[in-house]
């Protein structure tokens, strides 16, 4: 029974320490890389397509005349 009792007490310490020691360096399994990666903006160079379309909201205000509740 001691020896169950001793085995798994091992066993505990021994996942508890790699748990441990896996999550204090978060970034153990990353690569560093050599500088700074820049990004390429994959819109760049494209033309706008709503660039001179007039917009279709632009002008009288739907709501703007008499409220039809007022009366009632």
């Amino acid at each position: 029974m001691k020896v169950k009792y001793l085995g798994t007490l091992f066993a505990a310490s021994v996942l508890s320490l790699g748990l441990v020691t896996s999550c204090a360096t978060p970034c153990a399994g990353e690569t560093q890389t050599g500088g700074e990666a820049t990004e390429v903006d994959p819109c760049a160079g494209v033309v706008d397509p709503c660039a001179g379309v007039v917009d279709p909201c632009a002008g009288v205000n739907p709501c703007a005349g008499v409220d039809p509740c007022a009366g009632q």
